[in-house]
């Protein structure tokens, strides 16, 4: 890919600093439709970043972007005394945080990128959601972060499922999950342990698949696994209250969602340990 120097529209004082700023390398790519720009102040910066991209995208054919990120390494001039430490990250002029390590830069990075694609773009649904395949269909564990989402997945690639996400199920206008493949974010006690799939045995999905399930859960304690068999309408509300785009575009969202969860089933239930989830799934999904 060339280098270019992509740019944004804004009025911005701090993205117009940085837009006066000598940019050693940059690039723009497409994501579901939507123009991304990436430049940074050292042009080794570049490529690494470039390798973290969601799967999907191409190469911008305009300069001209929706969402700019700039990175500029700590040691720049344009970075304040007293904080010259790590990368500073931008998008659209606006200052994410400062990253200590690569990879506090690529999560950050990675995280605004997914959620500003999932609040925008039409082009596909973004649930915040666990996704895996079982038996040719899609297993989709709605639920805000910490709820339990990423254990219950890891449980079910343990047990033979196929990873789609541990964070976003992907849904195009069919209502079919696509693979949204990431290192799991497993917690542990000093913190979050990026796990790929493949160290728990786990194949990725490589194609889309309809919803055979969703399951309503979060992690307590001291809860037994005993799901209650719910209607098509209670599933959508798990859904829809954890899709990205649902207050930008409704219609849209209630559309794809129906057409998902027309033919899957719907149970609810407070969780403990996981292994009581998937050995219910185990003894009763035989679709």
């Amino acid at each position: 890919m060339e280098a270019a120097t992509p740019w944004v529209q804004g009025k911005s004082l701090e993205l117009q600093r940085l837009n006066r700023m000598p940019w050693a390398a940059g690039a723009t790519f497409t994501i579901f439709g939507l123009r991304i720009g990436l430049r940074v102040n050292a042009r080794e910066f570049l490529d690494p970043l470039i390798n973290r991209l969601p799967a999907g995208w191409e190469p911008g054919q305009s300069m001209q972007v929706q969402r700019l990120y700039s990175v500029i390494g700590g040691n720049h001039r344009a970075v304040p005394d007293g904080q010259r430490n790590g990368y500073f990250l931008f998008a659209n002029g606006q200052a994410l945080g400062n990253a200590m390590s690569w990879d506090e830069l690529y999560e950050a990075l990675q995280s605004d990128l997914d959620f500003y694609v999932g609040r925008t773009t039409r082009a596909r649904l973004f649930v915040h959601a666990g996704a895996v395949a079982w038996k040719g269909q899609a297993i989709i564990i709605p639920g805000e972060s910490h709820s339990g989402k990423t254990t219950l997945v890891q449980a079910l690639l343990e047990a033979g499922a196929t990873y789609y996400s541990d964070e976003f199920s992907v849904l195009d206008s069919d209502g079919r999950v696509h693979p949204f493949p990431r290192a799991l974010s497993v917690r542990i006690k000093e913190g979050v342990k990026k796990i790929a799939p493949h160290q728990f045995g786990a194949p990725t999905g490589d194609k889309s698949v309809s919803v055979g399930l969703v399951i309503l859960t979060h992690y307590e304690g001291s809860a037994h696994w005993c799901p209650r068999i719910m209607s098509p309408g209670h599933g959508m509300l798990g859904l829809i209250k954890n899709t990205l785009a649902a207050r930008r575009y409704p219609e849209l969202a209630m559309r794809t969602l129906g057409k998902a969860i027309s033919s899957a089933g719907v149970v609810e239930s407070a969780r403990g340990d996981a292994k009581e989830v998937t050995d219910w799934i185990a003894q009763h999904l035989d679709w």
